[in-house]
Parts: C-alpha cells; sequence; structure tokens
C-alpha cells in the first residue's frame, strides 16, 4: 500500500496529520471516513444536479462522506491562516507555507476522485500520481496528458476518440457542478470558512478552464515543435 501523508502545523500550536493509503490500481482506498456521518452529507441535501445516484436506493453523497474528517480538523483553523505544510509521499516530501484553505484544497485533490463519487472519478489517474500544491500550469499539463492517455487507450480497446478537447471541457462543466453543490454542503456544515474556501479554490480551475486551455495548449503545442523523436 502506498501512503500520503498531509502534516500541518500552525503558529497557535494546532497539529494535524491526515493520512490516505491506496494500492497501485486504486482497488483499496483508506483514509478516516466516521461511522457516524451528519446530515449535511445525506444525498439529498443539495444533491448535485448531475448525480447519477438516487435518493430511493443511495443514503449517502459518497464526496460529502470523504470531507466530513476534514470539516473536523478544519474548524480549528481560519480559511487564511498560515499553515506550515508537509507532504511525505513514497517518491517526496514537499514542504511549503500555505494558507489552510490552499492545504485542505490540494487535499481534497487527491481525496475526492478516491471518494466513489462516479462524476470525480475521472481524476483517480491524477489521484494515484498526485503532485502536492500543483500550480494552474502543472494541473493543465497533467490533466491534457491524462485526457490524451485516456483516449490512447480508448482506441486501443476499439472506441471512438476526440482529436481534439472538446470532451475534457465537457468532464469539466460536469466536475464544476460538482464543486458548487459541494460548496453548498460545506457551507451548511460548518461556520468556519476553510474547506468551503477550500472547494472554491478547487473548483476554481475548473471554472477557468474555457479560458486557460487555449493559451495553455499553445504554450505546450511549442515545447514539441523541434520535429519527429
Amino acid at each position: 500500500m502506498r501512503e500520503i501523508q498531509y502534516h500541518m502545523t500552525t503558529p497557535s500550536g494546532l497539529d494535524e496529520t491526515v493520512k490516505v493509503l491506496f494500492d497501485d490500481e486504486l482497488k483499496t482506498v483508506q483514509y478516516a471516513v466516521p461511522e457516524d456521518l451528519p446530515q449535511w452529507t445525506d444525498l439529498g441535501t443539495h444533491q448535485c444536479p448531475n448525480c447519477p445516484f438516487q435518493v430511493d436506493y443511495v443514503r449517502t453523497c459518497p464526496a460529502a462522506a470523504s470531507l466530513v474528517d476534514l470539516v473536523h480538523r478544519s474548524e480549528k483553523m481560519s480559511s487564511f491562516e498560515e499553515v506550515e505544510l508537509e507532504v511525505i509521499t513514497s517518491d517526496r516530501v514537499v514542504k511549503q507555507t500555505v494558507s489552510a484553505q490552499r492545504a485542505f484544497s490540494s487535499l481534497m485533490g487527491l481525496i475526492l476522485p478516491l471518494s466513489g463519487c462516479p462524476r470525480l472519478e475521472v481524476f483517480k489517474p491524477m489521484a494515484r500520481f498526485h503532485l502536492p500544491l500543483a500550480s494552474d500550469d502543472e494541473t493543465m499539463y497533467r490533466t491534457i496528458s491524462m485526457y490524451a492517455m485516456r483516449q490512447l487507450f480508448r482506441a486501443e480497446q476499439g472506441f471512438e476518440i476526440e482529436a481534439d478537447l472538446k470532451g475534457l471541457l465537457e468532464m469539466y462543466a460536469e466536475v464544476n457542478k460538482v464543486n458548487v453543490a459541494l460548496n453548498a454542503r460545506l457551507s451548511r456544515a460548518t461556520e468556519n470558512n476553510a474547506t468551503s474556501n477550500a472547494i472554491v479554490v478547487l473548483g476554481s480551475f475548473a471554472a477557468a478552464l474555457p479560458a486557460l486551455i487555449d493559451k495553455s495548449v499553445g504554450e505546450i503545442k511549442a515545447l514539441f515543435s523541434g520535429g519527429a523523436a
């Protein structure tokens, strides 16, 4: 099992460690989810408009359930409080001073794709190769690379593929709906806005993608202008 630790300390003396474990194929995933879940995790509470689940058959929103532990931890911090963040993976250690909402946003980027939410599972490959505190440029490159690799594997299986990024934009439009609904849940869950602001930070990339993609694709394409390998 691989383990990723998010270790957060504050000048006020708070010390929090969140652990996420998974195997290489993401068939087994472990992180803290309380058995007694609050009402705001009920599927029917601010249910995403594009949610494929039905409240008659599924009681709990898996994405919301995955965030309960983070909400509990964030209640001890203010959104813009300075946090000394150390992320420990099997490959590297990343240390940076960031706001609490930035730290939680990066952690959500790892946990949410692993939660079982059908709309967020498309990001499982990025969670498997998690890059803590990734910049917008890094996220864009990783996202486009993931999408291109998905098309390659679809072609190998005989499925129709897309030569442009229209499908990527559509995918992020669906993800943005989830982010909006999760923000509504988290605003109801706690008076402390560290986690709800973290969702806003996480979702800002999805919301800005159409404006970013043309610029970024042009910059990335220039890197491949050296001719055939």
